[in-house]
């Protein structure tokens, strides 16, 4: 990296740079190749600096937006375009992330594979209010090398006075089949050469964790809500593979399902239904109207109690 290019961390002891790019070259004629101002008589020069370097990011940022809306129908939050480079990046420096590099150098071409396919992960937008903590399954299959999750959240702004920045709070853990918790990367702004460890993390508005040689199974995805004055708090959590929420008495669409519950009463639209992920679940509507379906796993028994006497839940059962 060149000398001149801004280390972290903050003043408030947050991880800066959150990635890097190009913006100067090693050899040949020193610098990018960009568009300048018509005044100077040229359409092209050779610069270099973060006047290069700022505009790729933003650049590559434009035509991942272009792809997220063609691929979802919607125009992305802040928080997702952050987590997506974040979490496609190719990590440089210290393991994980550093004062120097943050998360890595941007990978376009990673970027929007991953928003065309979850073939290479899953995006998730979703929201958390203080004290909630919302819970997410996801299959890990044996032989995996390694598995990341990162999350991001466009956190509500500081007073100018405010001595720490960060006002919404969210912890991400990720516990292991046998219930081994996972915390995401921490850096020390006492000794920022060091390399990352992982712990509690109170300074940022994004994290991720990263284990490799990951156990085969059923893993669990924490999303705390851990101090969240100004809520509900959006964030973007982004997984290798899909994440199922856990179901609880006022069901979401496609949650999951592992224990027996009693939902809330009112009408639930569930297009992709319910998964069961346990046999002998039992699941009382409590006369909950439930359209949708269940999982329809091979072996797996559900018992149903005190559906509604309407004809609605007929798409349910």
């Amino acid at each position: 990296i060149t000398s001149f290019s801004s280390r972290g961390p903050t003043a408030d002891n947050r991880t800066k740079p959150d990635v890097v790019a190009a913006g100067c070259q090693s050899n040949g004629d020193f610098g990018i190749t960009s568009t300048v101002p018509l005044s100077t008589g040229q359409n092209y020069d050779v610069a270099c600096g973060t006047s290069m370097a700022t505009p790729a990011v933003s650049g590559t940022i434009a035509l991942l937006t272009q792809k997220y809306l063609q691929q979802y129908n919607r125009n992305p939050v802040p928080a997702t375009m952050k987590s997506i480079l974040i979490h496609t990046a190719d990590d440089l420096g210290n393991t994980g992330p550093d004062f120097t590099y943050g998360y890595g150098k941007i990978n376009a071409l990673s970027a929007v594979n991953l928003i065309s396919s979850t073939n290479y992960g899953y995006v998730t937008e979703n929201d958390v209010q203080h004290n909630e903590i919302k819970t997410y399954f996801m299959n890990v299959p044996s032989g995996v090398s390694s598995v990341k999750v990162t999350i991001a959240w466009d956190d509500k702004e500081a007073t100018l006075a405010a001595i720490k920045k960060l006002v919404n709070n969210i912890q991400l853990w990720l516990i292991s089949p046998s219930n081994t918790i996972y915390r995401p990367w921490i850096l020390d702004f006492d000794n920022p050469s060091l390399p990352a460890t992982t712990g509690v993390d109170n300074y940022n508005n994004v994290e991720q964790v990263i284990i490799n040689n990951p156990q085969p199974g059923q893993w669990k995805i924490k999303v705390l809500g851990d101090n969240i004055p100004f809520g509900p708090q959006n964030f973007t959590l982004i997984s290798p593979y899909q994440p199922m929420l856990e179901c609880l008495s006022t069901p979401t669409n496609g949650c999951f399902v592992l224990q027996s519950m009693t939902f809330n009463p009112g009408a639930y639209d569930l297009p992709n239904g319910i998964n069961i992920g346990a046999n002998n679940v039992v699941l009382d509507c409590n006369n909950a109207v439930l359209h949708g379906t269940i999982s329809n796993t091979q072996g797996i028994r559900v018992i149903i109690k005190n559906p509604p006497p309407v004809k609605a839940v007929a798409d349910f059962l």
